[in-house]
């Protein structure tokens, strides 16, 4: 008699947009993936040694189904969020934009153009920052992007956190109950659209 087997747990592709393991966005994901329910699991996609994109870079010809045209460690982010069931960004804002490590991904895993492993996948979005805007120009920024490489962007009350309700807790996430709070709103109402 087989025994049944039970099915792995979906993924979700989170991208932390700053590189240090000690911001607020390293924070605010934290708090993300601290209110997924359990059948669905955080995979973080590292990107931090991704070059610099240039498509002279590309090992073949693009649009492989398994990634085998993009160079290690491109090849590795892209499997994760082509086996995702949604992806979820937390960005800071730079120079009132996107950070340019999170920009050189997304340009990495565009490729090809309206055919990428982003066309039709859906993407929750939020931002946090110590200044006063809370990286609302980065996420507006960041949400044209994906509009560009058609993501369908969820829609939902912007979270974007500033100041204080951004800062850091001792837990490594979060420290503000408010902002955990809209945090969870916004990915219980993401999977439920999964």
């Amino acid at each position: 008699m087989l025994e049944a087997m039970s099915a792995p747990p979906l993924t979700l592709a989170l991208f932390t947009g700053s590189l240090r393991p000690d911001g607020v966005s390293a924070a605010a994901a934290h708090s993300v993936k601290s209110v997924l329910p359990g059948h669905l699991q955080a995979v973080d996609v590292a990107f931090g040694g991704f070059p610099l994109y240039d498509p002279r870079l590309h090992l073949g010809p693009l649009g492989s189904p398994d990634g085998a045209d993009l160079p290690e460690p491109v090849r590795s982010a892209y499997r994760v969020v082509r086996d995702a069931a949604g992806v979820i960004i937390v960005t800071p804002e730079y120079n009132y934009g996107i950070p340019g490590p999170l920009k050189n991904a997304l340009d990495w895993l565009s490729r090809p153009g309206f055919k990428s492993v982003f066309a039709g996948k859906r993407v929750a979005v939020l931002s946090v920052s110590p200044s006063v805007t809370g990286g609302v120009r980065a996420q507006g920024a960041l949400k044209t992007v994906l509009g560009g490489m058609v993501a369908q962007v969820f829609p939902f009350p912007e979270v974007c956190l500033a100041g204080a309700l951004a800062a850091r807790g001792d837990d490594g996430g979060l420290a503000d109950a408010g902002s955990r709070e809209r945090v969870a709103g916004l990915v219980q109402a993401f999977v439920a659209s999964l």
